[in-house]
């Protein structure tokens, strides 16, 4: 009689480890894939933002805010300074 209740218990414990796995197994595996497209919203943020920054720094709007917001003008004539050359070292 013990023996048939101590090999109960190991089964019972056994499958209770077994289910607890397939359980834990199955939330890992939703929270990856709620990762991955936690991680593709985040790219597409991510490249929505570089272009931001790029048309930010884009030579046209820069040039643009310089003659329309600041009242700068593009230069008629260009001087250019001979600098000699040294011997630093």
């Amino acid at each position: 009689m013990a023996l048939w209740l101590v090999a109960g218990i190991l089964v019972g414990g056994l499958a209770f480890l077994y289910i607890r796995q397939g359980t834990f197994l199955h939330q890992l595996t939703a929270d990856r894939e709620a990762a991955r497209e936690e991680l593709t919203q985040l790219e597409e943020i991510n490249h929505s933002l570089e272009i931001q920054v790029e048309e930010g720094f884009s030579f046209e709007r820069l040039s643009r805010y310089a003659t329309q917001q600041l009242g700068m003008v593009v230069p008629t004539k260009v001087y250019y300074v001979r600098v000699p050359a040294s011997d630093v070292r």
